[in-house]
């Protein structure tokens, strides 16, 4: 898909025009993460989300649960939902998109694209592209990408905010069913466990 050799046809059958390269800087803003004071009790405790890596499942797309909260202030910037949270620091490449207003730490860079991108496609593709920004990494003791670094990234984006659309729909669907499934083979690994400790007791 996103080396163009399948593409999408609009509702009347048409091809959809053609894409564009684009730096990350360019499809939106990216904001870098930054902690409240821990000294300071009266920041935590709120109800914004504070998502940190250790909070991204890699299995999860969406982001619904951390494990601290911060207290809405002026020199918190909230995000809000959709926001595509990227890591940057040490476990690069773990992201997901918030369901809720949050902010993050310093190890994450959030990506908050423009009118004109679907925020789940360009999830998408910066999924695709993380291989890539890894290996641009230098084996240090911290591997990181700084916002800098990370805006120059380019990737392809359809022109037409409809295939985004259309691209983005397959992709979930195909999530979904991945999801329907690891949560059958969890179920079965129960059933299994049951019957073992039945035959075997």
């Amino acid at each position: 898909i996103f080396s163009q050799e399948i593409r999408f046809k609009d509702d009347n059958g048409n091809d959809f025009p053609v894409w564009n390269k684009s730096m990350i800087g360019e499809i939106g803003e990216i904001v870098a993460g930054k902690t409240p004071s821990t000294k300071n009790k009266d920041l935590w405790g709120g109800d914004i989300q504070f998502i940190t890596p250790s909070d991204i499942k890699e299995q999860n797309k969406y982001q619904d649960t951390v494990n601290r909260y911060v207290v809405k202030t002026k020199r918190i910037r909230v995000l809000p939902k959709n926001t595509i949270v990227y890591t940057c620091v040490a476990s690069i490449g773990k992201m997901c998109l918030s369901v809720k207003p949050c902010t993050t730490n310093q190890q994450i860079n959030a990506l908050i694209p423009n009118s004109d991108y679907s925020n789940e496609f360009i999830y998408y593709s910066l999924y695709y592209l993380t291989p890539k920004i890894k290996s641009t990494v230098s084996t240090t003791t911290l591997p990181i990408i700084t916002k800098t670094d990370f805006s120059k990234f380019k990737i392809n984006v359809p022109s037409s905010f409809k295939e985004q659309i259309k691209i983005a729909n397959f992709l979930s669907s195909l999530d979904k069913k991945i999801e329907l499934v690891n949560s059958q083979i969890d179920k079965t690994k129960e059933f299994k466990k049951g019957l073992l400790q039945q035959m075997f007791v």
